[in-house]
């Protein structure tokens, strides 16, 4: 299970703090990174990132939406581990 694209795109940013270094995690274009997350901020109706010339930083509320979906992101990997740890209980 994986997070949609938009907020897969945040949660690269939020760990690598560049967008550039985003788009490497996720192999994707720095242009996608940044237009997902735009996206993403237009949906919201937020400003999550602080667009600068050697990248960018989390806003306030980037911040925020940063500390939940890092959360979901984790636990969806979790939850994909125990479905795995299921799936090999019945086949032994």
């Amino acid at each position: 299970m994986k997070l949609e694209a938009r907020l897969r795109a945040f949660a690269a940013f939020a760990r690598q703090r560049s967008f550039s270094a985003a788009a490497v995690e996720l192999r994707i274009s720095q242009p996608a990174i940044s237009k997902h997350i735009a996206e993403l901020e237009n949906a919201l109706g937020l400003k999550l990132v602080e667009r600068t010339r050697r990248g960018g930083a989390l806003t306030s509320a980037g911040d925020f939406l940063a500390n939940y979906v890092l959360r979901a992101e984790a636990l969806l990997v979790q939850a994909d581990l125990g479905a795995a740890q299921l799936r090999q209980s019945r086949q032994g």
